[in-house]
């Protein structure tokens, strides 16, 4: 849950019980308005009703005319009136309460309406033949659709007062925190190692200083980021130079002295005819020619030739078809997208130690039968791409991150300012993807 959504929520319920204070307030007033309406109004109609009757004339036209004065009456507010003799025999029976108020929800009606007065008097007139009884009922419905009608308006600017309060301090929350997500993105970025990622200034003054700490943090990584990459450049280049030096000196050096002693040897079985010594001087030709070869692979190892004379994609196939011989049973596809002519040395001895790598990698550990190489300039981005996949075994990257060579990998992608992404999994084979951007 976000921090957002979580202040958001607890100040609304904070609000809503408040609302819903404020709804308990409005419906308690309405409910003691309406019952001391409705029984003040009981109580004043029964006693009207019983000085009228008490104080009749002794003549039974007067009580008459008032019974039939209350059957005309077409309503009265707040009660019902039921006229009963000695026997319980209805003299005037009015319509029920009502239950239901059709302008009125039902649940303000179950909140509002009081509890149901039956009030009863029994009278005995001079004009009277023989005992009445009076019973009002209270019917407090009219006064419910009164209360309502006073309650609805109000109830109704409460709920969009709090609904209004509830979606500005959301906008509101959400302007207020808007650092924080960029705070966050920039973290974010700070963990892929794009340290030259920045904070702008912010008006609240406790998010400003923290935007200029973090820009401080990230201007001392990036900073750091640069020295470990000059260092990094400067030890992979003495590395080749050594490779460049130790190649030429067993180029000169050991190549002349074995073809030197392949001459010799060949010189002595020629000239001598004893079996023997023929075969002793046949045997360190044949060694010294085995250990040329060993040489020359070595140097082509440390220093391809192709490189330096045919360029990257030619040193690359070069390498690949060596490859391929020595491992048959793996069938490598190699595509190349894009000019590599105008690539810098130190960037392309870097790319043909990576495949280097790779190749080893897939040798040793992969037991693939497919290894696919894609080499793709992109001249809009001026960036280089190198993507490695084979079928092999795979392996855990939260394990053997460190291990089966990619130390060297990573070591020459970071040189290069690059990013490189590692995905396996176990039987599902590697797929190696690394970008280069290339200096202007």
């Amino acid at each position: 849950m976000s921090l957002r959504l979580k202040i958001s929520l607890f100040i609304s319920g904070g609000t809503l019980l408040v609302l819903l204070f404020a709804i308990l307030l409005v419906v308690m007033n309405a409910r003691n308005a309406v019952e001391e309406e409705v029984n003040s109004t009981a109580q004043l109609t029964l006693d009207l009703l019983e000085t009228i009757l008490s104080d009749l004339p002794n003549d039974s036209a007067h009580y008459q005319t008032i019974i039939q004065h209350l059957k005309n009456m077409e309503k009265r507010r707040h009660l019902t009136i039921h006229l009963q003799n000695a026997n319980n025999t209805e003299i005037l029976h009015d319509n029920p309460v009502t239950q239901t108020i059709p302008t009125v929800p039902r649940w303000f009606i179950a909140l509002v309406a009081p509890q149901t007065h039956l009030f009863q008097r029994t009278l005995t007139s001079t004009a009277l033949t023989q005992t009445t009884h009076i019973l009002l009922q209270t019917d407090p419905s009219d006064e419910i659709e009164e209360a309502w009608q006073e309650s609805s308006d109000l109830l109704i600017l409460i709920l969009g007062f709090a609904i209004s309060i509830i979606i500005l301090l959301y906008i509101g929350l959400g302007i207020a925190l808007r650092p924080l997500t960029q705070l966050q993105q920039a973290l974010d970025a700070i963990e892929h190692r794009q340290y030259q990622t920045r904070l702008p200034q912010f008006k609240l003054s406790e998010f400003n200083k923290l935007a200029q700490q973090f820009n401080g943090m990230a201007q001392e990584l990036q900073r750091i980021q640069q020295e470990n990459q000059r260092l990094l450049q400067y030890s992979l280049t003495l590395q080749e130079e050594e490779r460049r030096t130790i190649a030429r000196e067993l180029h000169d050096e050991l190549g002349q002295c074995l073809n030197a002693i392949k001459a010799d040897a060949f010189f002595i079985m020629g000239d001598n005819q004893q079996p023997a010594i023929h075969d002793s001087a046949k045997a360190i030709a044949d060694t010294a020619s085995y250990v040329y070869n060993l040489v020359k692979d070595m140097i082509r190892r440390l220093r391809p030739a192709a490189l330096d004379e045919l360029g990257l994609i030619a040193a690359l196939q070069q390498t690949l078809n060596d490859w391929q011989i020595r491992y048959p049973q793996t069938q490598v596809d190699f595509q190349t997208t894009g000019d590599f002519s105008q690539l810098e040395t130190t960037t392309s001895i870097h790319l043909y130690r990576i495949v280097q790598e790779g190749l080893t990698n897939v040798a040793k550990h992969a037991n693939a039968t497919v290894l696919q190489i894609s080499l793709v300039y992109h001249a809009e981005k001026n960036t280089i791409q190198l993507m490695i996949h084979d079928n092999g075994n795979g392996f855990d990257t939260q394990i053997y991150h460190a291990g089966l060579g990619l130390i060297g990998i990573r070591e020459r992608v970071e040189a290069l300012a690059g990013q490189l992404d590692i995905n396996s999994n176990r039987g599902q084979g590697t797929h190696l993807s690394l970008t280069l951007p290339l200096q202007n």
